[in-house]
């Protein structure tokens, strides 16, 4: 098998990149969501310029409104059982049904920790330098064996300290919750992702999973085919993220950025 090599500037390159995202994702951590800048200034004394733990109060908090058991808020479609607490986040389901409006999103977090996006995009490269370093395996091969750490990491408790989960993990976990034999195999998982997605591209679309944190597990994929061409970067990224966002109408944003991201 022909492996096309990857020189030293762009391995250096692609560490950059990795730790460039997690200490942005931690500095930016205590505000994420603060929609008017003034209040970061009054909540942190300035602007922020280090890591800093969150504030146990966030003005603009809705996650006590968000939908324990799918995407979006509670109440925009038919209740279901809750994920949030059985499934995954295993312990701060009370945050979520908590009576104070003003609850932080990242509450009890310590400074320079990483959400949960940013510690799945970890995983993601963890699990590929495991089974793949030299990046000779097909690319949907790998994202079964990614599927398959993707749900041990979110479904066993402890792995991590956020409280928040976008939409799409909600909506992820609440399928794979629903089904009478849950996927587990990275094989299963894979066959029941890509088939997820098409189901999922016939009918409604989900609105809460075209978000900017889409972009955060793409990261791992575009690092893993940097020294491909800008077509097979894209295009491994975009297949890996229709996975976990089984929405169409997200795939020329992947594109986009996978593109800009190779070309630097």
């Amino acid at each position: 098998m022909f492996l096309r090599i990857m020189s030293a500037p762009l391995q250096k390159a692609k560490q950059e990149a990795l730790w460039g995202m997690c200490v942005a994702d931690a500095m930016a951590m205590p505000v994420h969501w603060y929609y008017n800048p003034a209040d970061i200034k009054s909540g942190y004394r300035g602007w922020l310029t280090g890591y800093t733990a969150p504030n146990k109060h966030h003005p603009s908090s809705i996650l006590t409104i968000s939908a324990t058991g799918g995407s979006g808020r509670a109440g925009w479609s038919k209740k279901s059982k809750p994920v949030i607490g059985d499934i995954i986040l295993h312990d701060k389901l009370k945050y979520w049904t908590s009576s104070d409006r003003s609850v932080h999103y990242h509450q009890g977090m310590k400074a320079g920790d990483n959400t949960l996006n940013s510690l799945m995009a970890v995983m993601e490269v963890k699990k590929m330098l495991e089974i793949d370093p030299q990046v000779s395996l097909d690319d949907r091969e790998v994202r079964g064996y990614i599927l398959e750490k993707y749900v041990k990491f979110m479904t066993t408790p402890g792995t991590h300290n956020d409280t928040y989960a976008e939409s799409f993990h909600r909506s992820f976990f609440k399928d794979w919750s629903e089904e009478d034999n849950r996927p587990k195999s990275a094989e299963e998982l894979l066959s029941w992702t890509e088939q997820r997605f098409k189901s999922k591209s016939k009918g409604h679309s989900d609105s809460q999973l075209v978000v900017i944190g889409a972009l955060v597990p793409a990261i791992p994929w575009i690092l893993r085919n940097a020294h491909k061409s800008e077509n097979e970067c894209a295009r491994g990224a975009i297949e890996f993220v229709k996975l976990t966002h089984p929405e169409p109408s997200l795939v020329p944003f992947v594109d986009i950025y996978s593109r800009l991201l190779h070309s630097v």
